[in-house]
């Protein structure tokens, strides 16, 4: 009913921001977030199949719960540390970038691979730091949380 502002589809206002969303401009935000996370994780899954590779090859391979890692994360977060679990990762890359330069390989899309393989050290560090309130002002966390906030309202 549309007089009593219950009509399937019905624009919601989020609390935090006063904005207006209705169920397409939730689904519409939910779709442009998921391609960001398909090129993050395009980005970040082939330096985890090295990792698997390393624990497979050097039988260091032991699962640990995740709140361990976390606590130990929390305790010992530096860059050396990161590089100390990540090592692997950027020599790899530092020997497939030689690789390709001793071959004259001349594809773009190499770099696809050789990047993220180099500043993985990098890129799990920052990864790891605590969100700073500077960038809870940015478009992404700003339209994961009302997205949030909408989906609460609209169900």
């Amino acid at each position: 009913d549309s007089e009593s502002g219950t009509s399937v589809g019905s624009p919601t206002e989020t609390p935090r921001s006063g904005v207006r969303m209705g169920r397409c401009s939730v689904l519409m935000r939910q779709l442009a977030l998921s391609v960001i996370e398909i090129i993050l994780s395009i980005l970040l899954y082939s330096p985890e199949l090295i990792l698997g590779t390393w624990a497979q090859a050097t039988g260091s391979a032991n699962w640990k719960p995740q709140d361990q890692v976390e606590r130990e994360i929390e305790t010992n977060l530096s860059l050396w540390y990161v590089f100390k679990q990540t090592w692997v990762v950027c020599v790899c890359g530092v020997a497939y970038l030689a690789y390709i330069i001793f071959c004259r390989v001349g594809d773009p899309l190499v770099l696809l691979i050789l990047v993220p393989w180099i500043l993985y050290p990098i890129s799990t560090y920052v990864m790891c730091l605590r969100v700073p309130p500077s960038m809870k002002n940015g478009f992404l966390w700003t339209w994961v949380m009302e997205i949030k906030e909408a989906e609460k309202a609209i169900s």
